[in-house]
């Protein structure tokens, strides 16, 4: 069982907003990033007048995705004892799921913004299980040093890390920090073909007013890796289960009865990128 914490690059200074650390500036934002900022610190202040009705509410909104990952977990590829980092945890529920499964895992969860992670005490306290450290960063500048994590892993996130459609800097930060021999695992990510991508892409940020959304296309992720020298390697998930709308359920089943299709049309994706 490993216990060490993590070990960080020898630039700024460690600060703490109640249990997270982060580095003072050291988070270079752009545009999209601020808008995921400005809408968590929203969030945030709404639940702060209710914390036990709104945790609830949190708990019903996120039952889909907390069920589906826990059908995804065993993509992790982990058999006890690895040290994990979740990325883009918000308020780290899949951290949470993680450790409980595999206890001997020492488990970082992080998010871009440190009032929503904290809110992950809520999920431990419910089944009494407690995470290794909870950090706040920006994806393309991690404060942590070198090859230190078996596995990095995000639960439909990774599509928030990119600039301007650019994955290449988060990318390159989270294979920096993993191990040799280690594995990103980024789960129930949305896709598109590259002839659909204008039209996906106008469709999931119909209300400029929202958190900036983006999906991956795969070939371009595979030239990618190739261009960082990692392995990237895919599987669509078009499965109907557990859909956030009676549109969206009945899409994936149509998908899931002509699986030839998924890469020809918008599906969610598991990924792996190996180092």
């Amino acid at each position: 069982m490993q216990t060490s914490r993590v070990i960080l690059k020898a630039a700024g200074e460690v600060k703490h907003y109640e249990d997270i650390s982060y580095v003072e500036n050291d988070w270079p934002v752009n545009s999209q990033d601020q808008k995921e900022i400005d809408a968590h610190i929203a969030s945030f202040k709404r639940r702060s007048s209710n914390t036990g009705a709104q945790f609830f509410e949190d708990v019903l909104f996120k039952a889909s995705f907390i069920k589906t990952f826990k059908n995804l977990l065993p993509l992790l590829e982990m058999e006890g004892g690895e040290r994990v980092l979740e990325m883009g945890a918000g308020q780290g529920w899949a951290s949470v799921l993680v450790k409980q499964a595999y206890p001997t895992c020492y488990v970082v969860a992080s998010d871009l913004v440190p009032s929503e992670i904290v809110l992950s005490r809520q999920y431990e306290k419910q089944v009494n299980i407690f995470l290794d450290e909870k950090w706040s960063f920006n994806s393309r500048n991690m404060p942590f040093e070198n090859d230190q994590f078996d596995r990095i892993f995000t639960m439909a996130a990774f599509h928030h890390f990119g600039d301007q459609g650019d994955f290449s800097k988060a990318i390159a930060e989270m294979l920096r920090v993993l191990k040799p021999g280690g594995q990103i695992k980024l789960l129930y990510e949305p896709s598109s073909p590259r002839y659909l991508y204008k039209l996906r892409m106008m469709r999931v940020n119909r209300r400029p007013d929202d958190v900036d959304e983006d999906v991956l296309v795969m070939d371009e992720l595979k030239s990618l890796g190739r261009k960082l020298s990692c392995k990237v390697s895919y599987q669509y998930f078009p499965s109907a289960l557990y859909r956030d709308s009676l549109t969206s359920t009945v899409y994936y089943f149509g998908l899931s009865k002509a699986k030839f299709l998924a890469h020809l049309l918008p599906c969610t994706v598991n990924v792996s990128i190996a180092k």
